[in-house]
């Protein structure tokens, strides 16, 4: 199911051939494999700049509130 939601996010919205644009250039300037010592290794750099890059400083402020208030709702109900 969530793979046809995605579909249906991309065709409707008109992003498939930028995706598909994004790839072939990926592809073409790396390489169809890169040579990574760790496949993770994009996902660990996200995460450890996580709250910082997407929002700047007041949204890390509010994103890091948000989940500090998640966490003690989830332990309330608990």
């Amino acid at each position: 199911m969530p793979v046809l939601a995605l579909a249906d996010f991309c065709l409707r919205y008109g992003v498939v051939g930028n995706l598909l644009a994004i790839g072939l250039a990926a592809v073409l300037a790396y390489g169809p494999r890169a040579n990574r010592a760790y496949v993770g290794d994009g996902l660990v750099h996200c995460l450890a700049v996580f709250p910082y890059r997407p929002a700047g400083d007041l949204g890390a402020v509010v994103m890091a509130a948000g989940l500090w208030e998640a966490g003690a709702a989830a332990l309330r109900v608990r």
